[in-house]
């Protein structure tokens, strides 16, 4: 059975803070505890309650907890039982992949999980955030992501440099914004950056300004604008079709 200290410290993890100090997140459930294994991610720690132990005879790091102290640990309105305590993966610097999908100032964990699932459901392997994006391994990203934060490169960095970086190597920056050119007539590259920014501003300036093109989705109703992960969703699917087809 784990000490109360050891309880806390599990359920410090649900603060940036801590989970950068420890080294150390938190995923729950055994959908993404199994997706963690498929993906080489080293587990620290298993928690389960008594009513899910008999499920995980043999695990080493297993220890077995109460419902309520699961409960203080778990980030979750009802928690499923099982709680994994997860090394973080190491940092990547540099990335050469062909797509890449840049995120700028993403502050909803809900948003950042679901574009991260979004990019995985397109093939896109590389997603750089700017460093005043919300944490990837923050709980809700964790269990909005479904387990593609597990299967995707998450790097995060000055997206100033970067964009200049990717540029250099012949990589097209996309910036998706409400005035740009159609993305349906528009003619996707074979190795683009698509740029998405903040809920509330948007792309910052700097940013903007260093794109190669602006792109938009048409409206055709009377929405202000499209949620950021929608739009990612939206943008993406088309770009996969015309690269995948070969629409000219």
């Amino acid at each position: 059975m784990p000490s109360k200290a050891e309880i806390k410290s599990v359920a410090k993890l649900k603060q940036k803070k801590y989970r950068k100090e420890s080294g150390l997140f938190v995923v729950e459930g055994i959908k993404l505890v199994n997706e963690i294994a498929n993906n080489g991610l080293k587990v620290h720690k298993l928690f389960v309650t008594h009513q899910q132990a008999p499920h995980f005879k043999g695990h080493e790091s297993v220890e077995k907890v109460t419902s309520a102290e699961m409960r203080q640990m778990s980030s979750m309105t009802t928690p499923p039982g099982l709680l994994a305590v997860v090394n973080l993966p190491e940092k990547i610097r540099s990335t050469s992949a062909k797509h890449i999908l840049l995120v700028d100032a993403v502050s909803d964990p809900g948003n950042l999980g679901t574009l991260l699932r979004t990019a995985d459901w397109f093939g896109i392997k590389t997603v750089i955030l700017s460093e005043n994006s919300t944490d990837a391994y923050n709980p809700k990203v964790v269990q909005a992501s479904m387990g593609s934060l597990f299967r995707v490169k998450v790097v995060y960095a000055d997206l100033v440099k970067t964009i200049t970086e990717l540029k250099t190597n012949g990589t097209a920056v996309l910036g998706a914004v409400l005035t740009g050119k159609n993305i349906y007539s528009y003619t996707f590259p074979e190795r683009f950056a698509l740029l998405l920014g903040s809920e509330s501003h948007g792309i910052r300036p700097d940013l903007l300004s260093q794109c190669d093109e602006h792109i938009t989705i048409p409206a055709f109703g009377n929405a202000e604008s499209l949620n950021v992960a929608v739009s990612g969703a939206v943008i993406l699917g088309e770009i996969k079709r015309q690269l995948t087809f070969k629409v000219q």
